[in-house]
Formats: structure tokens, C-alpha cells, sequence
């Protein structure tokens, strides 16, 4: 993962917002950050939740863990999270340049916590009447890629815009569920909290899991819906629905005193990231197929 280090941060500021400046793969990048949220059309997260004609969606794609070189977004990843990550996924393993955005973005969170938190107000507070004209409510991700505590950096956010569903996954056992009246939250399994995951299945919570397709994203891509590899009807006793047919987890069925698994298919850029997500532990292979 190409990583930025040191003396990242803002070096002026052009038409009230910043411009900042850090180190990337042995060059310095200059980045003037205008804007926080992506439109749910422009990344392949959020787009699928069109599909549902009811919801426009935004998310915030800030750079995960420590890949911004200032602080720490995902501070309960594990290594193989780290590792498989898909922010190093999808386009963003093609271009830098949108690296580059999500680094700059990250940088103005950390340097720049006033304007980012009033640009994010903003930009909901446009999405959210673009969406009132368009016929449909707004949903929110407020981590695309981090895990950043909400609720606690920025609660005001979730009671001013009251009828905006927001939601996200979290590596973090303690925030799960119905975290606040409109923030639906999603514990995701990696290789490391497997103990986690009972337990937040066992409170009727439901809980992400990620299973190996056998096969890389682009060919996974390749595939009608009907031929991708069908996901285990169960996990640990637990039922698993499926995830990717859209994004919006607060919409998934749950049990009334036992969660449900959401299963999600494997997406890597190459076999070899594939096989490391296996065997770490952090993918799962589904019954009859081997790496």
C-alpha cells in the first residue's frame, strides 16, 4: 500500500478552503480540497444504492488507518482489514489521483476540523434537498473507507438532519446496531474478532462477513448474478443474507433475539491479494471451493 508519511498539512488556503501538501510515492502532491462528499454515482459502494429508486446516497472516502500519513481512522483494524482494505480496491487501485483526493481530504479532517465538519453540514444540507426534489430520502455514509466514532466527533450532525438515514460498518464491538434514532451501524467481522462477532450476533445484531468467491473482482464483475458463487446458508448457526446486492444495511432483515449474517463476497484487485485475504483468516472460504 503506498502510504502517506511525514510533514503532511495544509500550506494555504484559496477561496476559503485549504490547500494541502504531502508526500506520495517519492513526489510531493499539492491538493486543493473543495469538497468532503462523493455522490453516490461516483463510487461503486454507494451506486448500487440506486437500485432501490427510494434513496440518493453520499458518502464521506476519507484514507483508511494510518494510509494518510497523519493519525489513525480505523484504530480496531486488524492487519489483514489493513491489508484487504477496499480502498486499494476498484479504481482507486488504477488511478493516484483519487488517492490523492482521500489523502487531502484526511489531511483537512485532522488540520482543518472547523471547516470540514461546516463543509459536511453543507454538502449534506444540499444532497438532502436535492434528494427531497428527486422524490427520495438521503442516506449517508459517513465511512466509506474509516471508522471514524460519529456520534461522538460530530453528534449535532445526526439531530439536525433528522430524516437523513445514516449508517456504516465498524470494527468496533461496543458501537452496533441503532447507535443513534438515524445512525444505523454494522459490526464487521475480520480475523481477529471472531469471539466479537458471536456476541453481537447472540444481541440480535447483525454482523458482515466476508466470504472468498474464488475469483478476482474484475471476474467476479464479469459474471451474471445468477453464476456469481452463492454464499453459506449459515455461519456458526447464524442465517446469512446477502450484502452486495446493495449497500444500505439498515434496510437488511434481523432476527428479533438472534442478528443475521451479511454475507459479503471477497473483492480484491489481484489472486494474491485474494490468497493473503484466505489465509489470514480475514476471507472465508465457502464450502467446496479451495484457494
Amino acid at each position: 500500500m503506498r502510504t502517506a508519511t511525514k510533514k503532511a498539512g495544509i500550506v494555504k488556503w484559496v477561496d476559503g478552503s485549504p490547500v494541502v501538501s504531502f508526500p506520495y510515492a517519492g513526489r510531493r502532491i499539492i491538493r486543493h480540497v473543495s469538497r468532503i462528499t462523493s455522490n453516490g454515482d461516483g463510487n461503486t459502494k454507494l451506486r448500487k444504492n440506486g437500485l432501490s429508486g427510494e434513496f440518493a446516497t453520499v458518502g464521506v472516502a476519507l484514507s483508511p488507518h494510518k494510509s494518510g500519513g497523519i493519525g489513525n481512522l480505523c484504530t480496531d483494524a486488524s492487519d489483514a482489514c489493513v491489508d484487504g482494505c477496499l480502498n486499494n480496491t476498484g479504481l482507486g487501485a488504477v488511478f493516484a489521483s483519487i488517492q490523492h483526493a482521500r489523502i487531502a481530504k484526511t489531511i483537512a479532517y485532522y488540520r482543518a476540523r472547523q471547516w470540514f465538519l461546516s463543509t459536511l453540514f453543507h454538502e449534506v444540507l444540499v444532497a438532502r434537498r436535492r434528494a427531497i426534489a428527486n422524490g427520495k430520502h438521503l442516506a449517508m455514509r459517513p465511512n466509506v473507507f474509516s471508522d471514524i466514532i460519529w456520534e461522538d466527533v460530530y453528534p449535532s450532525m445526526f439531530s439536525q438532519f433528522h430524516d437523513v438515514q445514516f449508517y456504516d460498518y465498524t470494527k468496533h464491538a461496543n458501537r452496533t446496531g441503532l447507535v443513534l434514532p438515524n445512525y444505523w451501524v454494522t459490526f464487521s467481522r475480520s480475523e481477529t474478532n471472531h469471539d466479537d462477532c458471536l456476541r453481537v450476533l447472540s444481541r440480535g445484531h447483525n454482523v458482515a462477513v466476508v466470504f472468498d468467491p474464488g475469483m478476482t473482482s474484475s471476474q467476479l464483475c464479469k459474471l451474471k448474478t445468477d453464476d456469481r458463487p452463492k454464499l453459506p446458508r449459515s455461519w456458526n448457526g447464524f442465517d446469512v443474507i446477502a450484502g452486495d446486492d446493495s449497500d444500505l444495511r439498515f434496510d437488511d432483515l434481523r432476527g428479533r433475539t438472534r442478528g443475521k449474517v451479511v454475507g459479503l463476497l471477497l473483492k480484491s484487485a489481484t489472486h494474491q491479494q485474494r490468497i493473503d485475504a484466505v489465509e489470514s483468516g480475514f476471507a472465508l472460504r465457502i464450502r467446496g471451493r479451495t484457494t
